[in-house]
């Protein structure tokens, strides 16, 4: 059995397709060589895109990347990958789908297949928010569904900020 980690967020541009490859590369690679797959799940498909890139220009990378064209092609996929992988590593979109019904949302497809969620988060007042908002939806859709994932949040593209600007008026 594979262990399945999904790296998601709904705030755009803080890391997660970057730490996916990364954490993808450093498994795969020595000293662990993990049998390593990337599913990417997000509607723009960067890390697919790279993928192909890299084998145009013949580049060895020990991890594979898939996509879906569906949900339920990803739903009648993942047992099998879980037996033929030991690590999954899942790029999911940003966007928070939960105005459409459970049985659309990326999101909750997602999370009922994974034993890790990692959320990485950039500092800062505007991302806070919407990764808070996120964080709530993750935790009562895991109290209300009993999926028993864990679930992390890492600081992704730190950088010191002057202490001395304050974005609040007085």
């Amino acid at each position: 059995m594979a262990l399945k980690i999904a790296f998601s967020n709904q705030k755009g541009g803080c890391g997660k397709s970057t730490a996916t490859i990364m954490t993808a590369t450093a498994l795969s690679d020595q000293p662990f060589e993990y049998k390593t797959l990337v599913i990417d799940l997000d509607k723009q498909l960067s890390i697919f895109q790279q993928r192909q890139y890299d084998i145009e220009d013949e580049k060895k990378v020990n991890f594979e990347v898939m996509k879906f064209d569906s949900l339920s092609e990803f739903d009648n996929s993942i047992d099998q990958l879980d037996k033929d992988f030991d690590i999954i590593l899942i790029d999911s979109g940003g966007k928070l789908d939960n105005n459409l019904p459970v049985e659309f949302q990326t999101i909750t497809r997602v999370l009922s297949n994974i034993d890790i969620l990692l959320i990485p988060f950039t500092s800062g007042n505007f991302s806070l928010e919407s990764t808070i908002e996120y964080i709530n939806f993750v935790s009562e859709f895991k109290r209300s569904s009993g999926c028993k994932f864990e679930m992390y949040g890492f600081i992704n593209k730190f950088r010191n900020i002057n202490s001395n600007v304050n974005l609040a008026l007085d």
